[in-house]
């Protein structure tokens, strides 16, 4: 405890968080406007981040909208991942740039690094 009021604290950057976010959204929102869209893009967040001077978003955007599944128990969005079953890749080879043996057991082997001319 350094004599800090915690909960003031978060009060202050919560408060600092939502104002930022609304600028950049509503800045998102104006380019949205000027492309003639009616859906917001990453494109235009991406956009506007620049505008206003700050670290650009990495990554890319989905050709279709996200669903996001909410837990019961915290408050935490998330994206549900499809499984992905191994097999039937492996099986349709022809279609995927795999190589004609894929190891089926972990191996290991040598390499030599050299750093700046030292091994």
């Amino acid at each position: 405890e350094l004599g800090v009021d915690a909960e003031a604290v978060q009060v202050q950057v919560a408060a600092e968080v939502e104002l930022k976010l609304r600028q950049l959204v509503q800045d998102a929102a104006k380019f949205m406007r000027r492309g003639r869209r009616q859906r917001l893009s990453t494109r235009d967040v991406d956009l506007a981040l620049k505008v206003r001077g700050w670290q650009a978003m990495h990554g890319f955007g989905a050709g279709e909208a996200q669903n996001y599944r909410f837990l019961q128990d915290q408050t935490v969005y998330f994206l549900e991942d499809e499984d992905v079953d191994l097999r039937k890749i492996l099986e349709e080879r022809e279609n995927v740039l795999l190589p004609k043996k894929v190891p089926l057991k972990p191996t290991f082997g040598i390499h030599w690094l050299a750093v700046g001319g030292v091994q």
